[in-house]
């Protein structure tokens, strides 16, 4: 308990959790017809912060959970961890798209 190992191990497993996260958003917004923008040629940011907020949800749920159901320095304040790693996720999606989007604007007026 507390070695380089189980700290390791429980690090990828929250990794693998993060990256899987937005996977599992995009089934659910499928399979409950939440989005269309999967189909129309259109991309509609509120579906796009849609998709962020769940997915920071489903990976903060399943870290929680799953990941740090055991550990009982970082579930010391359960409400507090939870907070603080969805507001992460959320800002760290909405960066990342943020940044995809300023990127791609520049890719694409150097390709025209």
């Amino acid at each position: 308990e507390g070695s380089v190992a189980d700290i390791s191990q429980r690090e990828l497993l929250s990794r693998t959790m993060s990256s899987f996260a937005p996977i599992m958003a995009i089934s659910i917004m499928r399979l409950f017809s939440l989005s269309n923008f999967f189909d129309d040629k259109k991309i509609y940011i509120g579906h796009i912060f849609f998709l962020v907020l769940l997915s920071a949800v489903i990976s903060t749920l399943l870290k929680t959970f799953l990941v740090y159901d055991k550990a009982e320095k970082f579930l010391a304040d359960p409400v507090g961890h939870i907070g603080s790693y969805l507001v992460g996720d959320m800002i760290g999606g909405i960066v990342f798209i943020y940044i995809g989007i300023k990127l791609s604007n520049l890719i694409f007026k150097r390709i025209k």
